[in-house]
């Protein structure tokens, strides 16, 4: 997104603009086949998935789809709000994206396994530890996601409107964290297509 158009000092990305700015943003797409863009949902960062491939995010596999940008290692605040109830399939997901390296990370989703859930997954040194959050969530036409990260204490909320907030869990993990983000995937069975229609990424630095 150009500066100046919808991408401000505070690190907040509202996606109004018609191209995004790759000088902030990378697209990592280790498969190939999959896009990206911000016209087809005005105002929107729409991340696509490709059908029939696992995009996965697990152990020493780095394959789910991301956009991500270089962040200092700082206390912060990430926030998202993700349209649509696009998870019908097993499964699907797609949330926030914080990443040491690429075997040090933490996935912050709503994800199709059953049900639908908001999870969160780590991965240390390579080796995952999956569902170290796992609520059930129903899905409604706005989603937002909001993750709190003071020293090594990890708080995830989410809302339906915005405004009301619930605590979905806390923990800890020592992270040198490098790059925040957006991220979507699938896995499993027929590996189905995902659409992530992210409004706006917001990063602020406490």
């Amino acid at each position: 997104v150009g500066l100046g158009a919808s991408y401000d000092t505070n690190n907040n990305d509202d996606f109004t603009a018609d191209t995004l700015d790759t000088g902030i943003w990378t697209f990592e797409d280790s498969l190939g086949g999959d896009s990206y863009d911000t016209t087809t949902t005005a105002d929107h960062l729409q991340v696509n998935v490709a059908s029939g491939t696992t995009h996965d995010c697990w152990q020493s596999t780095t394959t789910c789809v991301r956009m991500t940008r270089n962040v200092s290692n700082t206390d912060m605040v990430l926030q998202t709000k993700i349209d649509g109830t696009n998870l019908t399939t097993d499964i699907q997901n797609y949330g926030i994206w914080v990443e040491q390296d690429l075997d040090d990370w933490i996935r912050f989703e709503f994800t199709r396994n059953g049900a639908t859930y908001m999870v969160v997954h780590k991965d240390v040194a390579g080796t995952g530890t999956a569902n170290i959050i796992q609520n059930a969530y129903t899905m409604t036409a706005s989603n937002y996601m909001r993750v709190t990260r003071t020293g090594d204490s990890w708080t995830v909320d989410t809302s339906s409107d915005g405004s009301s907030w619930t605590t979905q869990g806390t923990f800890t993990l020592a992270l040198s964290v490098a790059k925040v983000g957006v991220h979507a995937g699938n896995a499993a069975g027929s590996n189905p297509a995902v659409t992530g229609k992210f409004d706006y990424f917001y990063h602020t630095q406490t």
